[in-house]
């Protein structure tokens, strides 16, 4: 059986038809070539799955076994957050196809009882995968049948307190908490956090984020002042376009639409960022707005990290869960201005 050819540097300079100290660089994350270039740079590595010698060493340390002698068969759980979930499992599917092993996607089934289950879980030969990735947006219930299953499992999503499982997730609470104090450095008072609280588990963090750091800066939280609704409610242009009217806030962090609030202030007659702050921190990058400033998370890096994980797990059985969290990165635009400091009481 032939080897498979490695993949170096010189291999991504003559495929991307740069210098491999352009390469090098984009690598190792050093100033001097535009984001574009970087991010090529970085996706074409993962798609040839070329690997650092930090990355191989640290593989051999963890004993995690990157080239099986048979093809490995993993199953990706889907569950109802489709935006998410195409996101993540193409990440997925990539990775894993990268390592020479193969995924199946299934829809997750609808829970009417242990028997319905029990004929899910055979009909799909689930119990003979090689491990299961449960992606966000899985019902409760059905979360926990997956997660007791004696099969290797990474969950995509903050874990409940009494799950058994690793997990790999994108950090949501850190850039909230983060984008209040931005916000408030800049002498922002009047900060509304808009977006649902309650649909997801993420939903819930980042509202706990804004307002534990509302409380450190010593600011008042009061959710009545603050546009929080279901994101599929009817008439939501006209609520929110009312509560912003009734609250006048300074600055808004959202968790929406971006494409709904630019649409509102447009309604409403204000500008961003003459009239309002505006700090996104929904998991969509708007290349839309390139101006704008939100946090980017890296899904296809929380893809790349529960791929390493299920594969330690598979070589580690006994060690104890691990729970991993990705953070975002700031992407500062010209959508936030300074507050007048003669404005603030």
């Amino acid at each position: 059986m032939p080897r498979k050819k490695t993949v170096t540097q010189k291999t991504l300079a003559d495929s991307l038809g740069l210098s491999e100290y352009t390469v090098s660089k984009a690598l190792r994350g050093l100033p001097g070539m535009s984001d574009e270039t970087r991010a090529e740079v970085i996706s074409v590595a993962k798609r040839l799955g070329y690997r650092t010698r930090e990355q191989k060493q640290s593989f051999a340390a963890e004993r995690i076994n990157l080239h099986a002698n048979y093809r490995r068969r993993f199953q990706i759980i889907m569950g109802r957050n489709t935006m998410i979930n195409q996101l993540v499992i193409e990440s997925l599917q990539q990775r894993i196809y990268d390592l020479g092993d193969y995924a199946e996607i299934l829809l997750a089934p609808s829970m009417s009882g242990t028997a319905a289950f029990a004929n899910w879980v055979e009909q799909h030969n689930v119990m003979y995968a090689d491990g299961l990735f449960l992606n966000p947006g899985l019902p409760k219930e059905l979360e926990e049948a997956l997660i007791g299953l004696k099969v290797p499992k990474i969950l995509i999503n903050y874990p409940l307190p009494a799950s058994e499982v690793d997990s790999v997730i994108w950090d949501v609470y850190t850039p909230v908490y983060q984008a209040v104090m931005l916000l408030y450095q800049y002498g922002h008072r009047h900060i509304m956090f808009m977006g649902n609280i309650e649909e997801e588990r993420g939903y819930k963090i980042r509202w706990n984020a804004f307002a534990d750091a509302m409380q450190a800066c010593g600011l008042p939280v009061d959710q009545e002042m603050h546009a929080i609704y279901d994101l599929h409610k009817e008439n939501l242009t006209e609520i929110i376009s009312a509560k912003i009217l009734q609250v006048d806030p300074t600055a808004i962090l959202c968790n929406m639409n971006i494409d709904l609030i630019y649409y509102i202030f447009h309604l409403i007659d204000r500008r961003i960022p003459e009239d309002c702050s505006l700090v996104s921190t929904s998991l969509n990058v708007h290349t839309r707005y390139h101006q704008l400033t939100q946090y980017r998370f890296m899904l296809q890096d929380v893809a790349q990290r529960a791929v390493e994980r299920m594969l330690w797990r598979i070589a580690n059985p006994h060690m104890p869960y691990e729970h991993i969290r990705i953070r975002a990165v700031l992407s500062e635009g010209v959508s936030v201005r300074r507050y007048p400091q003669q404005n603030l009481n």
